[in-house]
């Protein structure tokens, strides 16, 4: 992303036939790689603050399940670092849920938070671990008890249809770019705007979708 984003940006410069307004066009050309390699797979402030607000939603619906003064929760996590960072936000959430119940107190979040500690497990069986890992395992499992791998077309499909072919162009005439723009660099300045939005709160290369289109691209981008 570092490598072809640069280029791009050159590109956008020099051309000068971009469609964009003054203010898009001054942000990119202002723009520098920001993002870093321990940025990777770490989740950002935003992403951890909403975690929260899940948190507090579920709490609010399940108020005895999802009270960690009064049951044992157990959570999962992978080995990814972002899985981690993403429970350890779930569990401020719950910890930070008032209510004023008759059965509960006003706040779990100070006189029960040793207890909540206890009450949470971290380390769960490796058979469960499995199970957080399904899509990694799932194939496997199914050779190995005699079934076939089945290929999906879905992702092609979708890469190859008229409306990504369609997206591609707008976004070529949107930036001004000589070059042809495919699926890669689709999603590639689709990453960039999505992961410099979520990590600094906001981005230059969002202006190379319109909102419907980066809605359409959220899960094959």
């Amino acid at each position: 992303m570092n490598e072809i984003l640069p280029q791009v940006q050159r590109e956008i410069i020099e051309g000068g036939k971009s469609e964009l307004c003054f203010e898009d066009f001054e942000a990119i050309q202002k723009w520098k790689p920001r993002m870093k390699e321990e940025d990777d797979n770490r989740l950002a402030e935003k992403g951890a603050n909403e975690t929260k607000n899940i948190a507090l939603m579920y709490r609010d619906i399940f108020k005895k399940l999802l009270n960690p003064g009064k049951a044992q929760i157990e959570i999962g996590v992978t080995n990814r670092v972002r899985t981690n960072q993403t429970a350890s936000s779930f569990i401020d959430g719950l910890r930070k849920y008032k209510d004023c119940d008759e059965d509960e107190s006003e706040s779990i979040v100070d006189e029960e938070e040793d207890s909540d500690k206890e009450k949470m497990k971290w380390n769960l069986p490796i058979e469960e671990k499995d199970l957080l890992n399904f899509h990694k395992n799932c194939t496997k499992k199914v050779i190995e008890k005699g079934g076939k791998k089945i290929e999906s077309t879905v992702v092609n499909d979708f890469e190859q249809s008229n409306f990504m072919k369609k997206l591609a162009s707008r976004v070529k005439k949107r930036l001004g770019l000589a070059r042809e723009v495919d699926f890669n660099l689709t999603s590639i300045l689709k990453k960039a705007c999505s992961y410099e939005y979520a990590i600094y709160g906001d981005s230059p290369w969002c202006a190379a979708f319109g909102e419907s289109e980066i809605q359409a691209c959220r899960l094959f981008c």
